[in-house]
């Protein structure tokens, strides 16, 4: 079985903290639109072709994203 390429392991992660805030009822509003809101603009412009897309623009929607999976798995994790 091969590696997963960083992409798709950024996206499953995503997928699970996703799934998880919904099982987590008393999460902030706030924090939970900041999340989807920084997803949203990630996987738009992932998908986008080469001369459209901010290849830039998709490293700092990345590591906004991986900062706010660190910090929301140390609130789950207490």
């Amino acid at each position: 079985m091969s590696p997963l390429p960083i992409g798709e392991i950024i996206q499953l992660a995503l997928s699970i903290t996703d799934k998880l805030m919904d099982k987590i009822p008393n999460y902030e509003q706030r924090k939970r639109e900041q999340f989807h809101k920084l997803r949203d603009k990630y996987e738009k412009e992932i998908v986008k072709n080469y001369p459209d897309r901010d290849d830039t623009r998709i490293d700092d929607y990345r590591d906004n994203l991986l900062r706010f999976l660190q910090d929301f798995n140390k609130e789950v994790a207490g």
